[in-house]
């Protein structure tokens, strides 16, 4: 199924996910995004596919509050970041969202515990860590007995697990992610797939997955490119 971006705004009680109307954002003198109209419910699992300079890391980077938009209107789990100091919006992603890197950014001296840990105490999160921690270990299928281990020392593979782990040890709401099997053979990118589906469930939290990998898009529900959503790319094409 695809989801197209032009939808008129719905008017259900419980807010969307994030909703976009006429969204622009600019380097210098060249706009690189323009969204005429988007949005997304919760709880859906979108997967979002685009090349390389298409807006995608740019459209992320909205949405969890990175960059501020240069014009149109922006709401994220219905609060309008670019109306909060950056402090404000360091702490609402911290506390209601996760972001999963293509680079994972790990603290490479810590210990996979110790990273997860520095994400709850962001958050002000940290009265049911243990717990958490250990329950989401399972789900991710990583051995506690890695837990201790610097993230410097675990295969690529380990350390996407833990990537996803700090991305979720504060059950976010929102759930970003940002080409995350690109180091990964297709055996090991549908079984990361795999789990990372199955993890949700137990959460609940709105996921979009964004990839320039098409052989990724069978495994989501709903599927958009860049080519479709972001009309200033559509018009340098």
């Amino acid at each position: 199924m695809t989801l197209s971006p032009d939808f008129p705004l719905h008017n259900r009680a419980e807010p969307p996910a994030f909703w976009c109307r006429d969204l622009h954002f600019s380097y210098a003198d060249k706009t690189v995004l323009h969204i005429a109209q988007w949005q997304v419910a919760r709880g859906e699992r979108i997967f979002l596919r685009g090349a390389s300079g298409s807006g995608k890391s740019t459209l992320l980077s909205l949405l969890c509050g990175m960059l501020k938009p240069t014009g149109g209107e922006l709401r994220v789990l219905d609060c309008d970041l670019a109306g909060m100091s950056g402090y404000a919006r360091d702490r609402f992603r911290a506390r209601h969202m996760g972001v999963v890197f293509q680079q994972f950014n790990l603290i490479p001296c810590l210990s996979v515990r110790d990273n997860i840990r520095l994400a709850a105490h962001f958050a002000g999160e940290t009265a049911f860590l243990k717990t958490h921690l250990a329950e989401l270990a399972e789900q991710l299928n990583l051995a506690s007995a890695l837990l201790d281990r610097k993230a410097a020392e675990l295969s690529i593979g380990q350390q996407q697990r833990v990537a996803v782990m700090r991305a979720l040890i504060n059950r976010p709401e929102l759930l970003l992610v940002d080409e995350p099997t690109s180091a990964l053979d297709q055996d090991n990118r549908d079984a990361f797939i795999d789990v990372l589906m199955t993890t949700l469930d137990s959460c609940g939290a709105t996921l979009l997955f964004v990839s320039h990998d098409q052989t990724l898009a069978g495994h989501f529900p709903l599927q958009l490119s860049m080519a479709e959503l972001n009309q200033a790319d559509r018009r340098s094409s």
